[in-house]
């Protein structure tokens, strides 16, 4: 038994409210689909205006998580180009898994996203790995600013609640289509899950990032354990593709250019978010699928647990381009 996810993205009418945006382009800040009701009650810093220049990697260190009483964490991304007008991928991870991805509108922004799902990851009075990623390759590139913030807030009972195990299987591993990944060796305790999901984080880039363009049909990864597929999801085409690559005449990175861009990537986004399909401005959605109850003995034990990219039915065999792709498994 498996669980298929798949998500389609309806094409863009560009309305009356991307030529407001093209008046005066806004550098908005978004916060999680459920707003904070309180002030938090402590702020813990990762990064601070780091700069990445010439460079692509993470950066982060173990940090010092408060004791409590919390209930809610929030994630804060803030990103300021120096001299660097073009889309770039940022991500976040925390014990080694991916829990943001997102690509940038040219323009300095804030993103916010809840990650008290992956709470099980920052022991409360303990010590955990929070990382940044970000990428460029100009002069003084890219300032990244990165913090944690935890409430005690009643509003904490209308997000997701923490899964009680997280276990990440690969972050950012690049796959062309037709390739697998793994396998890894992954203990999941001695007893089986009451219920379980799949989060796949994943961006294609190059050639594959337009895909929907042709003939063909969309990447498919696939979840095994013990060769057993347990959750499978179906990729969407990101606005990004079209809207982050390049916008003017020879694509010269002008001011119009930054200025085209950044509105048409804003818009798009906010649009997608309102449709239910991203969760924040700017982030990457994860795809997510519920492991069904027949399947959930595999999460039980050690196991060896791989994640294979294919097309879907009827795709051609194309693999030249690579999709950047994390996979972690929640359980309760």
């Amino acid at each position: 038994m498996r669980t298929v996810l798949s998500l389609a993205l309806a094409a863009l009418v560009l309305a009356p409210p991307l030529v407001a945006a093209l008046a005066s382009p806004a550098l908005p800040e978004e916060g999680p689909d459920v707003p904070a009701a309180t002030a938090p009650v402590a702020t813990v810093t990762v990064l601070d205006h780091e700069q990445f220049s010439y460079t692509a990697g993470y950066r982060g260190h173990n940090v010092s998580v408060p004791a409590g009483p919390w209930n809610r964490v929030v994630l804060v991304w803030e990103q300021k180009p120096v001299d660097d007008p073009w889309d770039r991928t940022f991500s976040a991870s925390i014990g080694g898994v991916e829990v943001l991805r997102g690509t940038t509108p040219r323009a300095e922004f804030t993103v916010q996203k809840d990650v008290t799902r992956y709470a099980s990851l920052l022991p409360a009075g303990g010590i955990a790995m929070v990382e940044g990623y970000a990428d460029s390759w100009v002069g003084a590139g890219q300032l990244v600013t990165l913090t944690l913030q935890f409430y005690d807030d009643p509003s904490a009972a209308a997000v997701q609640p923490a899964a009680t195990h997280v276990f990440g299987i690969q972050r950012m591993a690049g796959m062309s289509i037709g390739s697998q990944t793994g396998p890894s060796a992954v203990d999941f305790g001695a007893t089986a899950p009451s219920s379980a999901s799949v989060e796949f984080i994943a961006s294609g880039h190059g050639d594959q990032e337009d895909w929907f363009i042709y003939p063909e049909s969309p990447p498919k990864f696939t979840l095994l354990v013990d060769g057993t597929p347990v959750a499978t999801a179906v990729a969407m085409p990101y606005t990004y593709a079209f809207f982050g690559v390049c916008s003017g005449p020879g694509c010269t990175g002008t001011s119009t250019d930054q200025t085209v861009a950044t509105a048409m990537w804003w818009t798009a986004q906010r649009g997608a978010d309102l449709a239910g399909v991203h969760q924040g401005v700017g982030e990457i959605p994860a795809y997510r699928a519920v492991v069904a109850p027949g399947d959930l003995h595999l999460l039980q034990g050690a196991h060896n647990v791989t994640v294979l990219l294919d097309r879907d039915a009827l795709g051609d065999a194309d693999g030249s381009g690579v999709w950047i792709t994390s996979a972690s498994i929640l359980t309760q």
